[in-house]
């Protein structure tokens, strides 16, 4: 399956390379030939090269604007509610990514390898995803909630496991031609893990796009 990952960062790069380069060489038997009483020639190296290295993309979707740096506010609840795993305190927020300028007729990575759908995953790593797949605490600060984290779910409800692959976790949608945009659903809450204590919650997690 050949895919082509689209991340929130770009980067360029030139190269410059500029180089003179000489050989010596001992050929035959013998005594050498007499040293030359000429003077050495003194010329520099007056010529060079620049090389440049770019990248043209295939027709595929941006992120649009008001989802690239997405905020989530949940709601304040009550730790003891929250302890108590009550369904009222969990505070599901639902939030949704939005692609734009999709191709009306399918998206094609490559010479003769059209893809017809796309889908989204999270890059969670272990600064922020507990081992239950779950956001913890970014920054912990004095003023953080403890015992605390946030548990994502997609557009079915479902549990979304951030110590999963981008294969097990990753939500498809197959978009139909014509469509320029395509949004993901989903949703967030928070989840007691041991003894719950008032105060901030505050985490992150970055994605990437997926063409299949």
């Amino acid at each position: 399956m050949s895919k082509l990952l689209t991340k929130l960062s770009v980067a360029a790069l030139v190269v410059m390379s500029m180089g003179a380069y000489a050989t010596v060489s001992i050929d035959g038997e013998g005594e050498l030939p007499p040293a030359s009483t000429s003077q050495p020639s003194n010329s520099a190296v007056t010529s060079g090269q620049v090389r440049f290295q770019g990248q043209v993309l295939a027709n595929i979707c941006s992120v649009a604007t008001n989802s690239r740096d997405v905020l989530v506010k949940l709601p304040a609840v009550k730790a003891n509610e929250l302890a108590k795993n009550s369904e009222s305190a969990k505070g599901n927020t639902q939030f949704q990514i939005t692609l734009e300028g999709c191709p009306l007729a399918g998206y094609v990575v490559r010479e003769g390898d059209k893809k017809s759908n796309v889908s989204i995953y999270f890059d969670g790593d272990a600064q922020t995803v507990t081992a239950e797949g779950t956001l913890k605490e970014v920054n912990p600060a004095a003023n953080s909630a403890k015992g605390v984290e946030i548990q994502l779910f997609n557009a079915t409800n479902q549990k979304i496991n951030l110590k999963a692959g981008k294969d097990a976790q990753a939500q498809l949608i197959k978009k139909a031609l014509g469509e320029e945009n395509v949004t993901f659903q989903f949703s967030a809450e928070y989840v007691a893990n041991g003894k719950v204590e008032p105060g901030f919650v505050s985490t992150q997690v970055p994605f990437t796009i997926d063409y299949q």
